[in-house]
Formats: structure tokens, sequence, C-alpha cells
């Protein structure tokens, strides 16, 4: 009995022996220390990012992702493959994507796969750049829109105001009274006075000047003054880039019937166009266009007649009627500008004594 408990325990210690024996090695992972390293500067630099594009403000966020839409879709369907070829099916329960890339690169690190959790951070991360730099972009350009709306503004305001407005219409005056002078021409003289080449490389000329202010209006440190300053040297100077031509039409009417007896009329029609030009620029363009169509209206054929006469004959007599007729399409246009603006203007046919004769 007592050898056969000897050989019963013999025979157990045995076959334990031989079962720890027959256990597999446990398995051991290996981490490869470059593998590891690239993936920590992945992940900070993944971590940083995402970071940065979190503080975007949300409207802005979501234009991006709408615009580059299709990298957060491939970000996706690259981590969905992961968890497929893993077997990590337990992370795709999370509710977000964060918690689920927490969960596969846990596995992923478990596992001794930190070069394929590096590509996969550096993927994404590749993608976020470009939402970065989308948002970037619409930031630089409301910046920019801003700065531009803010310089409209103060060229308004600046054009809008009494000095500015009087400053922009002299331009226009002595446009209007080239105009008005060519436009009592006889047909003879009609060809006179071309002088529109010296005239456009003398408005070229002050192109820098013009880029000056609107730097002006751009700028962090505007200045009002200033600016009204240069706004009223360009205007004038542009105003006189017509002056010869005004001179040559003066000289060429001459030996039409513009005797110094009838000058006294077209100072009068030129007075009243600088103040025309300069009602009409406080005006909308849709109340300037009612006031000339208006005007024109009630004074075309007078003023028909007129030249038809004066062409006939172009002396002193027929061409004081013209320029009459002129000063009283002239004396409407004001008269209606004067009364969208809310106030009464003396004309300079009453400031120079009265309503011409007709």
């Amino acid at each position: 009995m007592r050898n056969f408990r000897v050989r019963s325990s013999f025979v157990g210690a045995w076959l334990a022996v031989g079962c720890v024996e027959a256990l597999p090695p446990p398995v051991v992972v290996q981490h490869d220390p470059s593998a590891v390293k690239r993936m920590e500067a992945a992940r900070t630099e993944h971590d940083e990012l995402e970071a940065t594009l979190a503080l975007v403000v949300k409207p802005r966020r979501e234009q991006c992702e709408f615009s580059n839409g299709d990298c957060r879709i491939l970000v996706s369907d690259e981590r969905d493959a992961i968890i497929k070829k893993e077997d990590l099916s337990d992370c795709n329960a999370l509710p977000d994507p964060v918690g689920r890339l927490g969960c596969v690169a846990s596995a992923l690190r478990a596992r001794g796969k930190e070069g394929e959790l590096a590509s996969f951070y550096e993927y994404e991360s590749s993608c976020t750049k470009a939402l970065l730099a989308c948002t970037s972009e619409l930031d630089a350009r409301a910046a920019a829109n801003a700065v531009e709306a803010r310089a409209d503004a103060r060229r308004r305001e600046l054009e809008l105001s009494p000095k500015g407005a009087l400053a922009s219409s002299l331009p226009d005056a002595a446009r209007a009274r080239v105009e008005y002078l060519r436009a009592t021409l006889p047909p003879a003289a009609s060809a006179s006075c071309d002088l529109s080449d010296s005239i456009t490389e003398c408005v070229s000329a002050l192109s820098s000047r013009k880029d000056e202010l609107s730097s002006m209006f751009r700028d962090e440190s505007y200045a009002a003054p200033d600016a009204l300053s240069l706004h009223q040297s360009i205007e004038a100077a542009e105003a006189k880039c017509r002056d010869p031509e005004i001179e040559c039409l003066t000289h060429a009417l001459e030996p039409y019937g513009l005797f110094p007896e009838a000058r006294k009329w077209v100072e009068r029609n030129m007075a009243e166009l600088g103040q025309r030009s300069e009602l009409a620029s406080r005006v909308s363009p849709r109340t300037r266009a009612s006031c000339t169509v208006s005007a024109s209206t009630e004074h075309q054929d007078r003023i028909v007649q007129a030249y038809v006469a004066y062409t006939r004959e172009p002396v002193l007599y027929f061409r004081e009627r013209l320029d009459k007729a002129f000063l009283s399409l002239h004396d409407s246009e004001i008269a209606c500008l004067s009364h969208a603006l809310g106030g009464a203007v003396h004309t300079a046919s009453v400031q120079a004594g009265g309503a011409p004769a007709r």
C-alpha cells in the first residue's frame, strides 16, 4: 500500500510538471523605438492641430468642412479600415470620432503597431491642415473685405461732405462746360479743339495721387482732414486738365457772334454749370437723371430752334438767344436739384442781376 502511494505521488508530480511544460510561452510585444518616436511626434502634431481647429468659429469651420469634406470622409474610411483589420468592433460602438480614435490608438499601441498609428495620425493631420488653410484664407478674405468696406465708408463720407462734394463736382463741371461750348459751335467749327489725347494724358498723370488717396482710406491711422485736402487737390487738378480745351473752344466761337456783349451769357451758363454739378453730386443718380430729363423735355425745342437760327446766321443777336435758351435749361435743372435737396438755390442768372431776358 505504501509503495502504491509513493508511485501515485510521483506520477502526479510528473504529470503536473509535464502539464506546465506543455503551456505555450507568453507573447512578447515588440515596440520599435523609431516607430514609437514617430508616433509620439505625429500624435503631438495631430492634437495641436485639432485644438487649433476647435478654436475656429463654428460657421467658418463648417464652411471649410463642407468645401473640403472629402478629406474628412477619407479619414473616417481609413479609421474604419483599421478597425476592421484589427477586429476592433468595440471601438465602433463609441459615439464620437475622438473616442473611437482613442480606442484604436490604445489597441494599436498595445499590439506594437505604433508605425500604423503614426501613419493614421499623419493622414488625419494632413486633412486638418487643409481645413486650417481654408479657414485662414476665409479669415484673410474677411479681414480684407472689412478693410475695403471701411475704406468705402470713409470715401462716401468724404465725398458727401459739403467740401468733398464741392471738390468732386469740379471735374464734372469742367466736362459740362466743354459740352455746352461744343453744343453751341456752328457745324463749320464742330471739329475744333480736339484735345482728347492731352486730356487723357493729364488725367492719367494723377493716378499715383489717386492711389495714395485710396491707401489713406484703408490706413489704420486714417486722418479725414488729410484725405479731404488730397481729394480737393486731385479733383481741382483733374478739372484743370480741361482748361486748355475750354479756352480753345471759347476762341473758336469768337468769329461766330461771341462778341464781348454776348460773353456775359456764356459766363452765366458756365457759372450755373458749376452750380448744377455741385448740387448733382449731393443727390442720387436717379434724381440727377430725373432732373435732366424733365428740364430737357421742357427746353429742348427752344434750344433747337435757337441753334438752327444761329447756324443760319451766326451773329450776336442769335448767339444771345441760344445762350439764353441754354441758361433757361440750366435754371430748371438747378431748381429741380435744389428742390430734391429740400432748399432754394439762387441761380447764377439771379445772382448776376435778375432773370435773363427770354
